[in-house]
């Protein structure tokens, strides 16, 4: 690879860590919330980004195609933006690669042993954000991201050792502390796209590292980014991958194992489609 990654995408410094959301974005475009029992958001790539910097005071702007911070003023959502520069943006391709591959290992559902290596892929999450199906397909039990199991959307059903599992199983980790809805829900809009530059909305370049930028479908390794999860992974868990000018992942609920899945490539252009969301990510 001989490129500097900050010319196609890569964050403007090195990074410590990044902080990904839990869940799927819900709420609205105008009022979003990251939170379990939400029904996800859905509009264009240019709003949901818009979107993702609400939870950080953000702003972009439409002519000049800079996103700007409003550090001094309070933040409803809890974050500290007083004289600091916490930075909240729609999750890249690049970033979901990262979570896709580090639930893969020892630290990831891979590596928990209370799960047997039949069952180390994400389960499926339903239409609603931290719930599971408690398997890798669409299943006719329902269950929170903690385990209870659910009548339609009541959940105030018993807690038991499967029961919990069966729900934590959505999660990169197994567990209740992980990442949910990166298998199933809606089909997850990103910040990647193919082409000279974005179409869509247009992003200034000194704002690029918003978005992974790529000459071609990264089908094959010299397309690709290092670490994308896009060429590296595919047929994974038998997730199938097309080609893509907008990256979307995750895939669709209820659809057949092979088109939905952490490791699942294809879905979503970047104009409005009910059945394509996204997540947010943070930059401390």
């Amino acid at each position: 690879y001989n490129y500097e990654p900050y010319d196609i995408g890569g964050w403007d410094h090195e990074l410590t860590g990044i902080w990904v959301a839990k869940f799927e974005t819900g709420g609205s475009i105008e009022s979003p919330i990251i939170k379990p029992d939400s029904t996800t958001i859905s509009g264009n790539v240019s709003s949901q980004f818009k979107s993702s910097l609400t939870f950080s005071n953000g702003n972009f702007n439409d002519e000049t195609g800079e996103v700007t911070f409003e550090h001094n003023t309070k933040n409803s959502y809890g974050l500290n933006t007083i004289n600091n520069t916490v930075n909240t943006h729609m999750m890249k391709n690049t970033e979901w690669g990262l979570v896709a591959i580090f639930s893969q290992s020892r630290y990831g559902k891979t590596g928990n042993d209370n799960y047997d290596k039949l069952n180390k892929e994400i389960y499926s999450n339903t239409s609603l954000t931290g719930r599971s199906s408690g398997s890798t397909v669409k299943g006719s039990n329902i269950y929170t991201y903690n385990g209870k199991i659910c009548n339609s959307n009541i959940c105030d059903g018993e807690k038991t050792e499967e029961s919990y599992l069966a729900g934590t199983g959505a999660s990169t980790s197994g567990t209740i502390y992980g990442i949910y809805d990166m298998h199933g829900g809606r089909t997850e809009l990103l910040m990647g796209y193919v082409g000279s530059d974005l179409p869509t909305f247009k992003v200034n370049p000194s704002e690029q590292k918003y978005y992974d930028l790529y000459t071609n479908a990264p089908i094959n390794k010299k397309d690709a980014i290092l670490g994308d999860a896009t060429w590296e992974t595919i047929r994974w868990y038998s997730d199938s991958y097309s080609s893509f000018q907008w990256a979307n992942r995750g895939g669709f609920t209820g659809r057949i194992s092979s088109s939905s899945g952490i490791f699942y490539n294809g879905g979503c252009g970047g104009g409005k489609d009910i059945n394509c969301s996204s997540r947010t990510v943070l930059i401390p």
